[in-house]
C-alpha cells in the first residue's frame, strides 16, 4: 500500500475541513482569502516577489469565480 506523503494528508485534511463547513463559513473563508491576496498585492511593504505571486494567484481566484458565475447563470436560465 502506498504511503501518503505528509503534503497530500495535509491538503487532504485541509479539503475535508473546507467540505464539512456550511457555505456561509465556506464564503467568509473565501472573502478572507481575496482580501488577504488583495492586500499582499498591493501592500508596497511586502517584497516584489510575493506582491506579482499574490496578483497572479487573485487573477486566477477571479477567473474561476467568473467561470462558475457564468455556468449558473446559464443553467438558470434553461
Amino acid at each position: 500500500m502506498p504511503t501518503t506523503g505528509i503534503y497530500e494528508r495535509n491538503n487532504m485534511e485541509t479539503i475535508t475541513k473546507l467540505m464539512s463547513l456550511n457555505k456561509d463559513s465556506q464564503q467568509i473563508v473565501l472573502l478572507w482569502i481575496i482580501r488577504d491576496l488583495l492586500n499582499w498585492k498591493s501592500d508596497d511593504r511586502v517584497k516584489s516577489e510575493l506582491r506579482n505571486h499574490s496578483a497572479m494567484l487573485y487573477e486566477a481566484l477571479q477567473h474561476q469565480i467568473n467561470k462558475a458565475y457564468v455556468k449558473q447563470m446559464k443553467n438558470e436560465e434553461e
